[in-house]
């Protein structure tokens, strides 16, 4: 597909024209170094593995016998979420957290977010897994577009459909 072509190039050359691997080295060793940190402070983390910026942290019961520690990698994703954090979840026993941050990602960026597996830091996420959001940007855009005479909404999806001259408004839960 020509479209994507050019799209791929126009990223490969905005990679090499900041500099972007570069930055992954340099970040990524700090990003590692900094869990290979965490992992002699916990003992929760049996090993840190990974490759530039995609790093994991296996999370064990005992380091000894390697014992998997799935619910103590939830409790910690929920925490990370709770943040404004998102990680992934991997691995045979689901006791992996995986981490790919962007290309882009700075020290300070790095250690900000590190800052959020510090047990003394880090909050207790909230016992209901999926507590009230504030509006996300794109539904504040969809509600400044609104007519002002406009009911409304509160969490629903407005969509708009043309009917001749006038827009009629269809309201989904």
């Amino acid at each position: 597909n020509p479209v994507t072509s050019v799209a791929a190039r126009a990223v490969i050359e905005v990679i090499e024209e900041e500099d972007l691997l570069e930055n992954t080295h340099v970040v990524g060793g700090y990003f590692r170094k900094r869990l290979e940190e965490l992992r002699e402070k916990y003992g929760l983390i049996g090993d840190v593995r990974g490759m530039g910026m995609m790093q994991a942290l296996e999370l064990v019961r005992d380091r000894q016998s390697k014992e998997p520690a799935p619910a103590e990698t939830t409790e910690l994703m929920e925490r990370a979420r709770a943040n404004g954090l998102l990680i992934g979840k991997g691995g045979l026993y689901g006791n992996v957290i995986r981490m790919a941050p962007p290309m882009t990602l700075t020290d300070d960026e790095a250690a900000e977010a590190l800052a959020l597996f510090e047990v003394e830091r880090a909050p207790r996420a909230p016992s209901v897994l999926h507590p009230p959001r504030p509006p996300s940007l794109r539904r504040r855009a969809l509600a400044a577009r609104l007519p002002e005479d406009a009911p409304d909404t509160g969490w629903r999806c407005v969509r708009y459909r043309r009917f001749g001259d006038g827009v009629e408004p269809s309201r989904h839960q």
